[in-house]
């Protein structure tokens, strides 16, 4: 219900009046706010601090120097254009959280799929749409799932691989198996260096220290394009069993992409990533400064 909420919301803002001089369409962005506000309030509670942050109002543009009715016509131009930007910045975060959605979907939609590994043990389907067992270490104050646990896996689980994603429907091996990939499926595994191949860089610093990583292989996703998740470490703070922040890359076929980025430790760390074509850093923490994100999408471009 919330994606079809999230669709028309979208609708609504993508077809606003049209507005000439002198009128501004900033009042009406503010309307349509007002009615998206209690829908993220309440059934999107989790993208709520960040729905109040890009729809906050712009900083309006003033020129100086210019006087008379040529002045205001210019200058109606310019606040045109920034309530433009402003508008598109809207658009392009609700198709982040209705894609979000659509990829929480499909995952839910396969009950029966877990990750074994040669002991018998499993990270399942609630481990894979976020409802693990939550813990709290030391004065990071950790809010992720119990990483130590599934680091154990990982690491004594030598043969884990995406060859070894078992699933009752033949039909979705079958699928899985036709998709022909340049990426090349590693296991999961630590990660030496910040490459996650293919182009795709990822990293940061907590504490005053170089992030490391642990990811899954490149996983073909339908035939849209293939996704690696995994989450950034401290080393020096009980090493790959303690996460920091988690990360999910999706990149398409047709050479765009995004990442999706949740903290899970304060105090605030910076983290980055870097494409042939794109470059983001960005501080984040659990919740040990207000004024600084948990999470993130960044959209970039591939190839």
């Amino acid at each position: 219900m919330a994606n079809v909420r999230l669709v028309n919301l979208k609708h609504e803002l993508s077809n606003l009046p049209e507005q000439t001089y002198p009128n501004r369409i900033w009042p009406l962005v503010e309307t349509w706010i007002a009615k998206a506000r209690p829908i993220f309030r309440i059934q999107l509670n989790e993208h709520f601090v960040d729905f109040e942050a890009v729809t906050t109002e712009p900083r309006w543009p003033r020129l100086a120097g210019f006087i008379g009715e040529e002045y205001q016509r210019q200058e109606w131009h310019e606040i045109k254009k920034t309530a433009d930007n402003a508008i598109l910045k809207i658009l392009s975060f609700l198709d982040s959280i209705i894609e979000l959605q659509a990829d929480s979907d499909n995952v839910e939609s396969d009950s029966h799929t877990k990750i074994h590994t040669g002991g018998g043990a499993s990270i399942g389907r609630d481990v894979a749409i976020g409802k693990g067992n939550f813990v709290g270490r030391d004065s990071q104050d950790v809010k992720g799932e119990n990483i130590y646990n599934i680091h154990q896996m990982i690491v004594h689980s030598p043969n884990l691989s995406p060859s070894h994603l078992d699933s009752t429907n033949s039909d979705n091996q079958k699928e899985q198996s036709r998709v022909e990939s340049p990426f090349e499926r590693e296991r999961v595994a630590l990660i030496t260096g910040n490459e996650l191949g293919n182009g795709v860089k990822i990293g940061g610093t907590h504490h005053g220290a170089p992030l490391h990583i642990v990811a899954s292989g490149w996983l073909g996703y339908g035939e849209t394009g293939w996704v690696r998740s995994g989450w950034l470490h401290l080393p020096s703070h009980f090493g790959p069993g303690l996460a920091v922040a988690f990360f999910k890359v999706h990149m398409r076929k047709d050479g765009t992409g995004y990442v999706h980025i949740l903290s899970a430790a304060n105090p605030v760390q910076s983290i980055w990533i870097q494409t042939n074509s794109f470059v983001q850093e960005q501080s984040f923490c659990w919740d040990s400064d207000p004024n600084v994100q948990r999470t993130a999408i960044w959209h970039f471009r591939w190839q």
